[in-house]
């Protein structure tokens, strides 16, 4: 009879990587989780009603670990906004180094812009009530515009 191995238990496996990539992985994990579970909440609930402890419960961390990745709700947003500025500056970037024709890039801009986790109306909907409703928000998304319009630019 066929000997069968007895898998090995994930934490066995994590032990031979290295402390600090685990680490690394985890904490990109965990930011994820809560970036996506604000999101889909604003979309839900709307920016304002939505609580740090609604999205700690939803990310299934401590209230306290929020403040790790994030210092408010408002800078959600803000790491909204540098996402979709590096889809722009990576955007942007493909068409110098290929020569993409402006029509076809601009085409082709609106399909990457809206890929996850835009692709919600709901969350755009919530994103901009927020952006209109916090002056904070207001003045870092201002920011961001300005790296647009620098981007582009150059």
């Amino acid at each position: 009879m066929a000997r069968i191995a007895k898998p090995i238990p994930r934490s066995d496996l994590s032990e031979s990587l290295p402390a600090s990539d685990r680490r690394q992985r985890r904490s990109a994990d965990i930011r994820e989780r809560l970036f996506r579970a604000a999101l889909d909440l604003f979309a839900q609930k709307g920016f304002a009603e939505t609580t740090v402890e609604d999205i700690t419960e939803t990310a299934d961390v401590g209230k306290g670990t929020f403040f790790n990745y994030f210092p408010s709700k408002d800078h959600i947003l803000l790491a909204f906004g540098e996402m979709q500025l590096s889809k722009l500056e990576a955007a942007i970037e493909v068409a110098r180094c290929t020569g993409e024709p402006m029509p076809d890039f601009l085409r082709s801009l609106g399909v990457r812009m809206t890929q996850e986790p835009t692709r919600n109306p709901a969350i755009i909907r919530a994103l901009l009530q927020a952006y209109l409703s916090t002056t904070p928000v207001r003045e870092a998304m201002m920011d961001l515009q300005k790296r647009v319009h620098a981007s582009i630019a150059r």
